[in-house]
């Protein structure tokens, strides 16, 4: 019981993969699926590994629930934002401490990764995400 309830709050991490192009070095996601997850996302976190990122996801695709922030984020990320047909709608190079980022198209994921992984996707690519 103890075992059950500790892996239901331990972090679940998953790569995700470009199918439309290759990408240079792995990413380590960060699986946000719940409300609390996806509150924290990287907010008082001080810096982000290149290979590390995180991966909120939605209930549907939405243009609204798929917004993120910036504030009490101390650093820029790439945000990519992704449909249900795991086709990459809109993608932003997001700066530490605005209000709000919202995609240009309906989205279910949004994948937050490191500035410098910016050209490892673009709006079209397929996307695959392994061990979710």
């Amino acid at each position: 019981m103890l075992r059950r309830l500790l892996n239901s709050h331990m972090p679940k991490f998953i790569t995700i993969e470009n199918t439309s192009k290759s990408i240079e070095g792995a990413l380590r996601i960060k699986y946000c699926d719940t409300f609390l997850t996806q509150l924290r996302g990287l907010t008082f976190h001080s810096s982000l590994a290149r290979d590390d990122g995180l991966l909120l996801v939605g209930k549907r695709d939405s243009r609204l629930d798929s917004s993120i922030h910036m504030f009490f984020v101390p650093f820029d990320l790439s945000v990519i934002w992704i449909n249900s047909a795991m086709r990459v709608v809109d993608k932003v190079l997001a700066r530490s401490w605005r209000p709000a980022y919202f995609s240009k198209q309906a989205a279910k994921y949004v994948l937050e990764i490191h500035p410098e992984r910016w050209t490892d996707f673009e709006i079209g690519d397929g996307v695959e995400f392994k061990d979710a």
